[in-house]
């Protein structure tokens, strides 16, 4: 995995409740696969910024369920007919861990993205 619990608790700024300890190491795997598949490799030593981001990713699932309005990704007002029109992220929304923009942005140099690399070919 590419972080750990105490890592997310660093990102949370509390301890993690009996609940939330027993998620953790789940959704740190989670977390850890999107973002090495992201990435299209995993570095080794793994880099402090891959660390921050994987656990920030499963700080905000427990983050969203203590909010009321969880992971508003779009909102749309109207005055005419009283309307209000929320987006919701639907990974966020089920509970599950997401790449936001900014988390890509930040391990874009870190992976494998964009390299140039050897393709094999096979006789046919």
């Amino acid at each position: 995995m590419l972080a750990d619990a105490a890592d997310v608790v660093a990102r949370l700024g509390r301890n993690l409740t009996p609940d939330e300890t027993a998620r953790v190491g789940g959704l740190l795997e989670e977390a850890s696969v999107m973002a090495g598949e992201w990435m299209r490799c995993v570095p080794d030593p793994v880099p402090d910024v891959v660390r921050i981001v994987v656990s920030r990713m499963v700080a905000r699932v427990f983050s969203v369920g203590d909010t009321t309005e969880p992971a508003v990704t779009d909102v749309q007002a109207t005055m005419g007919v009283f309307q209000v029109n929320r987006r919701f992220s639907p990974d966020a929304s089920s509970g599950g861990v997401w790449l936001t923009r900014q988390d890509k942005n930040m391990l874009r140099r870190y992976g494998c993205r964009g390299q140039v690399g050897n393709v094999g070919t096979s006789k046919w």
